[in-house]
This record gives C-alpha cells, structure tokens and sequence, in this order.
C-alpha cells in the first residue's frame, strides 16, 4: 500500500507483554463485636399519683355549682378553670408535677364561639363541645417544674 503522506507510521496493534504479578493477600481477621442484649429492661418510672382529697374536691365542686348558678351560668368557665387548676395542682406524672395556666377569659371567649355554632347547627355542633373543652384543658396544662 502506497500512502501519499510521507509522515504516515502503520499502527502497531501488538500489545506490550506485562508480565503477570500474583496478588498479595493479607489474612482475613474477623471483626471483634461485643454481645448486647437485645431488650433492655426499662428503668422504673418516677412515681405518678394524685394527691388531692374527696372534701377539697367535693368543697371546690360545691363552690363552682354555686359560682354557676348565682351568675345564671355566665361564669361556669371561671368555675371550670377553678377545678381544673385544682386537679392539675394535685396530680403528679412520673415524679412531675403539673399546673394548669389556662384563666376564665381564654375559656369564656371559646365558650361564646361553641354556644353560637351549637345555636346555627341546632345542637348538632354541641356533640363536639366535650371534645373542644377537653383539647383546651389539655392546652394549658403542662408540668410545673
């Protein structure tokens, strides 16, 4: 074959002979792990009770019907408010004791919102009511420490 270009090489297509070096292996060492249980037994809680007595409560009780029922109803939030601190003051939760912060204000205005839908749903909203009351109360309890 006859190229014009005088600079033309023909490619060598035989490749380098390498020689052949065998790996070096080092010795397998399994990893030491250190046997953990798979249960730990939990730690006893702190103690939960509630500390309050049956004349405190039947006393708060009896003065928040009586608060209610002078006022013709229009102060049985600050009535349940009164109970409720009284209740969360005297319960204790895994060696916590709880308070509760929410005031007669907070829940009168919620009171007004829930007596106004149960008036425009006929009732119908006033199922949801104990539900509403329950997640408010729970709102603003919290431990005291």
């Amino acid at each position: 074959m006859n190229n014009a270009n005088p600079n033309y090489q023909q490619p060598n297509y035989q490749q380098p002979q390498q020689q052949y070096q065998q790996p070096q292996y080092q010795q397998y060492q399994q990893p030491q792990y250190q046997a953990q249980p798979m249960y730990q037994q939990p730690q006893a809680p702190a103690e939960s009770c509630f500390d309050g007595g049956l004349l405190q409560q039947i006393g708060w009780s009896i003065l928040g019907t009586f608060i209610t029922m002078i006022t013709l109803g229009i102060c049985t939030p600050w009535a349940f408010c009164m109970i409720y601190r009284w209740e969360a003051k005297h319960t204790v939760i895994n060696g916590h004791r709880l308070a509760f912060d929410g005031t007669a204000v907070q829940l009168f205005g919620q009171w007004i919102k829930w007596l106004l839908l149960s008036i425009i749903t006929i009732g119908i909203y006033g199922l949801w009511v104990g539900i509403k009351l329950k997640k408010w109360k729970t709102k603003h309890t919290h431990f005291a420490d």
